[in-house]
């Protein structure tokens, strides 16, 4: 027998009232129902897909308010999916607007960040925004309307939005520096010598000791975010210990040492552009924001590892899943096509929460159940690595399961 009592009454009877009925525990012999051992089994999987094996509901956009974090963390294990994409941006806009958010980090090249964020602060800006962010994982349509949505915003705020690349890939090219600093049309000596010494390709630390022995004209005449971003981007791009040595032959290795980077960067971010009086939000890869599985299971610590031993319970990472359908991914350089992702394996996150008979939802965690793979895949679709064993009931706080996905929209940048 179930029974369901409301612990308050409504004085007036006639009004309807919507109500919902949350974290419904249920006991067999006074043992919680999740306590028992269910097996699963082909037969199990075809008679039984709308039985919810946990108390799952669907809620548009997260309550954040009952959540008590200052980082909030949206890693999603597959790139290239539309619904994913409009959830986390749906989600962000919901942090700008209700948890004064005035800090997005991107998991973009630092340098394409620094020009985004020179876009939605209205600064001078003589490019297409389009074809900036032309060939990346945030190429499409939903990225595009947020970036466009926080431009808008940014017109009634003193204390505007900053957005932040953290990733150290780039293309290398001296373009989107140049630009950055050619644009900000300051009338200084200093400037034409810095970009001259850009232009000339000599890195090594010389535009980064010119930027540093000029730091007080640069920081009068760029402010002090502008100036401390250039910096850094300098840095990454000339410091042999920051900047990704494209060895693919050696992927590991490459892969290892590029969540320290990304660490560092983020570090540096919440260091010096964010404040004590808003909040933060990171969208990136899931297996680098995951707070406890090491980055493809070695025993090198993930991104998100690093916020958690210095953040703890500031951090709360949503992690966002899909059961079935497409996903726009890369096949060669600006070269995107869709292709089809497979069923999710049976010892899956994704399996367990397909199992519900809603399509889309949001869930606290723990889970009542404990799967041990999640679906990771990146931008080039590899099937080979679809599941990982990289799922961990404290790994995450929260998910966001979309039971069918279709691939990204990609945004064709203006005709020249």
């Amino acid at each position: 027998m179930i029974e369901i009592v409301a612990k308050e009454a409504f004085k007036d009877k006639k009004k309807q009232v919507d109500i919902w009925i949350d974290n419904l525990v249920i006991k067999l012999d006074a043992k919680d129902i999740y306590d028992y051992s269910i097996p699963i089994t082909n037969d199990y999987q075809q008679n039984n897909r709308n039985i919810s094996l946990t108390p799952l509901f669907e809620i548009p956009v997260i309550n954040f308010e009952n959540t008590k974090a200052t980082i909030y963390g949206f890693g999603e294990s597959v790139h290239g999916s539309k619904e994913i994409a409009k959830s986390i941006f749906n989600n962000i806009r919901n942090l700008i607007c209700e948890q004064n958010c005035r800090l997005v980090l991107l998991e973009i090249p630092i340098d394409v960040g620094m020009r985004i964020n020179q876009y939605v602060q209205h600064y001078s800006f003589n490019e297409d925004i389009k074809e900036i962010i032309s060939g990346y994982h945030i190429d499409n349509v939903e990225f595009y309307s947020f970036i466009e949505w926080v431009k808008h915003f940014n017109l009634k705020l003193e204390n505007k939005i900053c957005i932040f690349g953290f990733d150290n890939y780039s293309s290398y090219s001296p373009r989107h520096i140049k630009n950055f600093i050619s644009e900000r049309k300051t009338n200084l000596n200093e400037t034409d010598t810095l970009l001259s010494i850009i232009s000339s390709n000599n890195y090594r630390s010389i535009p980064l000791r010119y930027l540093e022995k000029n730091k007080n004209l640069f920081l009068d005449n760029f402010g002090t975010k502008s100036y401390l971003t250039l910096l850094r981007c300098l840095k990454i791009r000339t410091d042999s210990l920051c900047r990704l040595v494209p060895l693919f032959q050696s992927f590991d290795w490459h892969e290892i040492n590029r969540d320290f980077l990304l660490w560092q960067n983020v570090k540096f971010a919440l260091e010096n552009l964010a404040d004590d009086t808003s909040t933060v939000a990171i969208y990136s890869h899931l297996a680098h924001l995951n707070k406890k599985t090491p980055i493809f299971l070695n025993t090198v610590k993930s991104l998100g590892q690093y916020i958690d031993h210095y953040f703890g319970s500031n951090y709360f990472l949503i992690g966002l899943f899909i059961g079935e359908g497409t996903i726009t991914t890369f096949t060669g350089k600006n070269n995107m096509v869709l292709q089809e992702i497979g069923s999710p394996d049976m010892r899956s996150i994704e399996y367990v929460c397909s199992l519900s008979s809603m399509d889309n939802f949001y869930k606290a965690l723990p889970l009542e159940t404990t799967p041990i793979l999640n679906r990771s895949v990146t931008g080039y679709y590899n099937r080979f690595r679809e599941f990982t064993a990289a799922f961990q009931e404290d790994s995450m706080n929260a998910l966001i399961f979309i039971k069918r996905s279709s691939g990204a929209t990609i945004i064709q940048p203006k005709q020249k």
